[in-house]
């Protein structure tokens, strides 16, 4: 983040002195000029090589100055042909804004590029041109939409499992994060469980992958509408799926435990449960589902063979 917006600010600054030094009708306030253009270095050198973490809220600032500093450019050059040029340095703003802000913030930083767009060609231009104004906006705003629109989806598709359209390993991680700085805010109940299906090398070695991998989409289609808006279900990886249950207990993970049996009964599964406690950290907290998984995955090892069909999991510690 700090290194692209580093770039952003490195890049303009050259290229507008590249725009002075090389030849080009006159400019009006060449010096003024050249030294915004530099005064854009430091923060690109302190963004690029900063040893420590850079606040958002600093982020959010520079992102802003930047916009300011293309202003200035197209005030200084009151007409010229760089200050005709410099409304493309905008562009980068909602590149960059909506690939790292939240929509609300870039949304703001789109509406200040067009307020200080418009002080500039009212000063810069001697006078106010509504055209040049509603060409430049227009095109930042289309951009805009446009950047959002596939930041959008290569941001759903980062969080998603391709196969069964479920929460990925990723998505999960970030959900339980979310979910457990909540319950440790509002002292709610939370669980986890981690889900490891029966037999499923089998399905694959007698009936071929791809009969495997219907059974994981079926399964998928199957549990979803079992749960609520809050849970997230996400395959976790290979034959296991997990569940992040808010504001549940480990006795209310066992009634939606046999609700998913209950939705598709060929899918048999062990289970394992744990519920957060203000000691847990996600490492503990999933190590002890795992746990129970394993206790579970025994007791049905145990079984004679005839009985393995019954239902294994989740246990009790």
């Amino acid at each position: 983040m700090a290194r692209w917006l580093g770039i952003f600010f490195a890049s303009g600054a050259t290229l507008a002195l590249a725009a002075l030094l090389l030849p080009h009708a006159p400019i009006p306030n060449t010096v003024p000029t050249a030294a915004l253009s530099v005064s854009a270095y430091p923060i690109a050198l302190f963004l690029l090589f900063t040893p420590r973490p850079v606040s958002m809220v600093l982020f959010h600032v520079l992102t802003a100055a930047g916009t300011l500093i293309v202003a200035l450019a197209i005030m200084l050059g009151e007409g010229s042909s760089l200050a005709a040029v410099s409304p493309m340095f905008y562009i980068w703003v909602p590149i960059f804004a909506i690939t790292y802000f939240s929509f609300r913030a870039a949304i703001a930083h789109v509406a200040w590029v067009a307020v200080s767009y418009s002080v500039a060609v009212r000063v810069g231009a001697g006078r106010y041109s509504v055209g040049q104004w509603v060409v430049v906006v227009g095109v930042i705003v289309v951009t805009s939409a446009a950047v959002h629109s596939l930041v959008s989806e290569i941001r759903r598709l980062a969080r998603t499992d391709p196969l069964t359209g479920l929460a990925n390993r990723r998505d999960f991680d970030d959900r339980l994060r979310a979910e457990m700085a909540r319950a440790q805010r509002t002292h709610a109940s939370l669980s986890v469980a981690i889900i490891d299906l029966d037999d499923f090398k089998r399905v694959n070695d007698e009936r071929g992958h791809q009969a495997g991998d219907q059974l994981l989409v079926r399964i998928a289609r199957a549990w979803l509408p079992e749960l609520r808006s809050i849970d997230c279900l996400a395959r976790y990886g290979g034959d296991e799926f997990a569940l992040v249950l808010p504001e549940s207990a480990e006795a209310d993970v066992v009634q939606v435990v046999e609700r998913l049996r209950e939705a598709l009964p060929a899918a048999s599964f062990c289970v394992g449960v744990a519920e957060y406690t203000p000691a847990d950290d996600g490492d503990t907290l999933i190590s002890r589902a795992d746990g129970q998984l394993y206790d579970a995955k025994r007791t049905r090892a145990a079984r004679p063979k005839g009985h393995r069909g019954g239902r294994a999991g989740p246990t009790r510690s």
